[in-house]
C-alpha cells in the first residue's frame, strides 16, 4: 500500500509541473513574448569566428496596385510607371488621366513622356477606353509630338481588325499639321516619318480616307513624297496611302504614278513582295 501511494504521489507531481509549464507558456504566448508565426529566420554562413548570425529572411516586395491617380503625385508617377509590366491593364484609366492632366498644365513634359509609352505598351485598338486615349494622344501632341503620333499609331493601326475607334477629324488634322511641319522643317524626322505612317492608317479606313481627301490629305502625301524622295520611310508609308487613295478621281494619278516608279527603283530591297506586286500593279508595270 505503501509503495502505491508513493507511486500516485509522483504521478501528481508530474502532473502538476506539466500544468506548470503549460500555463506559463500560455501566459507567454498571450503577452507576445515568443517571435511571431509571420516572422521567420534564416542562418547565414558561419561567421569568421564560427557563429552562426540569424537575420530576417528577405520580404517579397509587391508592386503597387494603385487603380487610380488619388494616391500618385508627379514625385511617385515615374516610380509606379516602372512597377509596370505589360499585362496591367488596369493601369490604363490613371494613365490616361495623368496624360489629361499633365496635358492640360504643360509641365513635367519628362512624366508626360512617360505615360505615353506606358499607355502605347498596354492598350489595344479594341480596348473600351481606345477613343479616350485617342482624344488624349492628340491633346498631349503640342507637348511630345513623337510618342502621341506612336500611340496613334497602335491604337489605329489594328482598329479596322478588332473593333477600334473611328478616325477623327482631330487625328487627321494632327497628321496634316505633323506633314506641314516637315515641309517647313520644324518637326524631326521621326516625327514626320511617323506622321507618315499615321497617314497610312487613316486612308486604310472608309471614313479617314473621306476626312483625308476633304482636308487635302493626298495632296500632301504628294508633296512628302516630292521633298523625301530619298527617304524610305517616307516613300514606303507614302506608297501605302496612294494604294488606298488611287481609286479616288481627286488623286492625280500621273504624279501618283511617278512617285511609286521611283519608289520602286530606289528601294526595292525594302519593298514586301505583296506591296511590290500591288504596286506594280496599279501603275501597270
Amino acid at each position: 500500500m505503501d509503495r502505491a501511494n508513493a507511486w500516485l504521489a509522483r504521478v501528481n507531481a508530474w502532473l502538476l509541473v506539466g500544468i506548470s509549464s503549460l500555463a506559463v507558456g500560455l501566459l507567454l504566448w498571450r503577452r507576445g513574448s515568443f517571435p511571431s508565426s509571420t516572422t521567420r529566420e534564416v542562418l547565414e554562413r558561419p561567421s569568421g569566428n564560427g557563429a552562426d548570425k540569424k537575420l530576417p529572411a528577405q520580404t517579397e516586395v509587391r508592386k503597387p496596385t494603385l487603380q487610380s491617380p488619388a494616391g500618385l503625385t508627379a514625385e511617385t508617377l515615374i516610380a509606379w510607371i516602372n512597377t509596370l509590366t505589360k499585362t496591367d491593364t488596369f493601369a490604363i484609366p490613371t494613365l490616361l488621366d495623368w496624360v489629361e492632366q499633365l496635358a492640360t498644365e504643360e509641365k513635367h513634359v519628362e512624366h508626360l513622356a512617360r505615360c505615353l509609352t506606358a499607355l502605347q505598351q498596354l492598350i489595344a485598338p479594341g480596348h473600351e477606353l481606345a477613343a479616350r486615349a485617342v482624344k488624349a494622344g492628340v491633346k498631349a501632341s503640342r507637348l511630345e509630338l513623337d510618342r502621341s503620333l506612336e500611340l496613334l499609331i497602335v491604337i489605329l493601326k489594328g482598329s479596322r481588325r478588332h473593333s477600334g475607334p473611328p478616325v477623327t477629324v482631330e487625328v487627321v488634322d494632327l497628321a496634316m499639321r505633323t506633314s506641314q511641319g516637315a515641309l517647313d522643317g520644324v518637326v524631326s524626322r521621326t516625327a514626320y516619318q511617323r506622321g507618315c505612317r499615321l497617314l497610312h492608317f487613316i486612308a486604310q479606313g472608309t471614313l479617314g480616307k473621306d476626312l483625308l481627301i476633304a482636308s487635302g490629305g493626298h495632296d500632301m502625301i504628294l508633296e512628302l513624297m516630292r521633298e523625301f524622295e530619298d527617304d524610305p520611310g517616307v516613300m514606303l508609308e507614302g506608297c501605302s496611302c496612294l494604294l488606298c487613295l488611287v481609286p479616288n478621281s481627286s488623286l492625280d494619278a500621273e504624279k501618283a504614278a511617278e512617285l511609286m516608279i521611283r519608289c520602286l527603283q530606289k528601294f526595292p530591297a525594302k519593298l514586301g513582295q505583296s506591296q511590290g506586286h500591288r504596286l506594280k500593279t496599279r501603275i501597270g508595270r
